[in-house]
Parts: structure tokens; C-alpha cells; sequence
């Protein structure tokens, strides 16, 4: 995933933002239709061959930017209206899917029942950031015109574990969805210990002596470049990074994400990607991810994702209980029946219902 980051937004669309997105969901609607009947041909295809078809994972693929660059919309992490397009195009919120890779068919073949826990926690934190904080972040960005950072940076969290999981379960990848606190923040490196007497803020009498390993110093960014922005592409010397050659599309128009400087160390985007065992499966290459790939949730932006999933919990079991409590009420109403005044005869004057659960 790649963050253009916060930025201010016209107020006129924030209001009407839900009306405004009326005829993506029209289209989305009609999209996933044919989308489905898509993943049962690739459902039954990758379970003999191991692989996704070629246009199955182009149109999953591609509808699968299109959902996200809607829900990106209505979370309010852009302004700009999300192009009616399957395509990898210019967007502040741009999802960078993999290519067509193998797929384990086992993992297909129990894809329903494996999708249930990555499912209900995604449903979970998506109840904790809607009712009713979506609603109150609406009305601070109608006031203040942008954004929150760290609301920020929690959306695009989840966001991206929305991402994960569309993909996986669209047999895009064979990776699980994980991620939705963000990526691994290491631990600083080990140091020797002090010498003994040594006090805070006094000179110690012998310094240890330096290294001769030297990292390499980083090259200098020109300097009419524009300032680091959040979650977007690095750059190498004079040129901006590109995406990865598993991209799953062909690459956009040249100098497009603009080169951005290396964001400094414990900012956004900064850290390195997470370790093995936190990824439920390794990674087809041994490549480091790039810098616009990580996402580090801390600090407030932590707090809200706990938050949600606290709130979104309880919203959950509730919506439960109410629907179990519908459907026994429902199940004591359907048990009266009428009988008709024309029906007679020996053994009709006493008709007993049972409940379909009595003995």
C-alpha cells in the first residue's frame, strides 16, 4: 500500500461524501456480481492447477483497487474522487497487489473456513472505526478541514488489513492478512553496560574506542525536492523508487509517485519490514520490503486501533445477542397457527403444534 498522506480536504465533499459515492457503489455492485461468478472459475481452476487463471487474478485484482479506493474515500483519507477504473492508476491511496504466483491447494480448497478469523477481526475493527467514530472524525474534518494524523495512520491500518484479506481470499496471494498494528518495530540494539561508578552526565574517563565498521553514509537528495510525506516511495539519489516487479499491473507514468527523500528514523514508513515469525507465511522473495510497503502504528494512532478493537468487540457480541434474540422471537411468533373454519372431521377438533425444536 502507498500513502500520498494527510491533506487538507474541500468541506462541500466532506459533507456530502456518502451521496457523492452513490454511483461507485452502483457500479461496485454490478462488478461484484460478475466478480463472483470470476472467483468460482478461479476457485475450481487453482484448486487442479495451483495457480489463479491469468484474466481471473487481472479482474479480482483490479476489483479489488476499486473497492479500496472507494473505502479510502469514505474514511476520508483523500479528497480526490476514485476513478471509475479496474487499472493501476494515480491515486492517494494506490493498493499494490502481487502477481500471479502458486497457490497452495489446500488453503484453496478450506479457503471459506480458513477466512473466518481474519474475517471477523477485520468486521470487528471496521465496527470500532464506524459507530460512532467515523462519524465524529466526519465532523472534525468538516471543521478543521483535514484529517487527524493519527486517525490517519489508524485507518490506513485498517485499510491495509482490509487489503490482506480481499486478496488472500480472492486467491490473489498465499499470504494471510496480517498487519493490522502495523509492522514490526525493532527493539534498540544491545550496548555495553557502563563502567562501575559511573555517573548521569559525567564524562566517562575511558570512552571505548570506536568502531572501524562504518555504515555507508546516505547519498544527499537534491535539493528542489519535495518534503517527506508519510507512507510514500523513497528515493535514490535523483530518481524516485518504483514499485516491485510483482506489482500485479504495469508500472504508472514516469515520475509519478514523486521522488520523496528517506523519511527519518521512528517516522512513518521508516522501520524495517517485520520478521518471519511474525508473518504467517514467508514472503516468494527474500527481499527486504521497501519503504513504502511498512507501516508502523504508534504512539495515539496504537491507542485508536486498541480502542476499536475494544469498542468494535462489544458492538459485535451486541449485534449478535440482538439478532439471536430476533430470530427465537421470530421462531415463538410462527408457532400460532390458523385453522381454516371449513375444516372438519374426527381428530381436527385439538391440533397440537410442536416447535421444530421440541423432542
Amino acid at each position: 500500500m502507498w500513502y500520498s498522506g494527510t491533506a487538507p480536504q474541500r468541506r462541500v465533499t466532506v459533507v456530502f461524501r456518502i451521496i457523492l459515492a452513490i454511483p461507485q457503489f452502483v457500479v461496485l455492485f454490478f462488478l461484484g456480481i460478475a466478480g463472483f461468478f470470476v472467483a468460482v472459475i478461479g476457485w475450481f481452476a487453482a484448486l487442479f492447477t495451483g495457480r489463479l487463471p491469468e484474466f481471473a487474478h487481472s479482474y479480482l485484482s483490479g476489483l479489488v483497487r476499486w473497492e479500496i479506493r472507494v473505502n479510502a474515500y469514505l474514511f476520508l483519507l483523500t479528497d480526490q474522487y476514485p476513478p471509475f477504473s479496474l487499472d493501476d492508476v494515480e491515486y492517494p491511496v494506490r493498493p499494490i497487489l502481487p502477481g500471479r504466483g502458486p497457490l497452495n491447494r489446500v488453503s484453496v480448497f478450506f479457503r471459506i473456513i480458513l477466512a473466518i478469523p481474519a474475517a471477523v477481526f477485520s468486521q470487528i475493527v471496521i465496527n470500532g472505526l464506524t459507530l460512532p467514530l467515523l462519524f465524529v472524525m466526519w465532523i472534525v474534518v468538516i471543521v478543521t478541514g483535514r484529517m487527524p494524523p493519527a486517525l490517519y495512520t489508524t485507518y490506513s491500518a485498517a485499510l491495509r488489513y482490509q487489503t490482506r484479506f480481499h486478496s488472500w481470499f480472492d486467491m490473489l496471494t498465499s499470504e494471510y492478512a496480517w498487519g493490522m498494528f502495523g509492522d514490526f518495530v525493532p527493539a534498540p540494539p544491545a550496548s555495553s553496560p557502563p563502567p562501575l561508578g559511573a555517573v548521569a552526565g559525567e564524562t566517562p574517563a575511558a570512552p571505548p574506542p570506536p568502531s572501524t565498521a562504518q555504515p555507508p553514509a546516505p547519498p544527499a537528495p537534491p535539493q528542489d525536492q519535495p518534503p517527506a510525506q508519510p507512507f510514500s516511495y523513497p528515493s535514490t539519489g535523483a530518481q524516485a523508487a518504483t514499485p516491485p516487479a510483482d506489482a500485479g499491473s504495469e508500472a504508472g507514468p514516469p515520475g509519478w509517485p514523486p521522488p520523496q527523500p528517506a523519511p527519518p528514523v521512528g517516522a512513518p514508513g521508516a522501520m524495517p519490514p517485520p520478521t518471519s515469525w511474525e508473518r504467517t507465511s514467508l514472503p516468494h522473495s527474500a527481499e527486504p520490503l521497501p519503504s513504502w510497503g511498512i507501516l508502523v502504528l504508534q504512539g495515539a494512532a496504537k491507542s485508536w486501533m486498541i480502542f476499536a478493537i475494544v469498542w468494535g468487540s462489544i458492538i459485535f457480541v451486541g449485534q449478535n445477542a440482538f439478532r439471536g434474540h430476533n430470530n427465537n422471537h421470530n421462531t415463538t411468533s410462527g408457532l400460532v397457527t390458523t385453522v381454516p373454519a371449513n375444516v372438519s372431521g374426527p381428530g381436527l377438533s385439538h391440533i397440537v403444534v410442536h416447535s421444530p425444536v421440541d423432542p
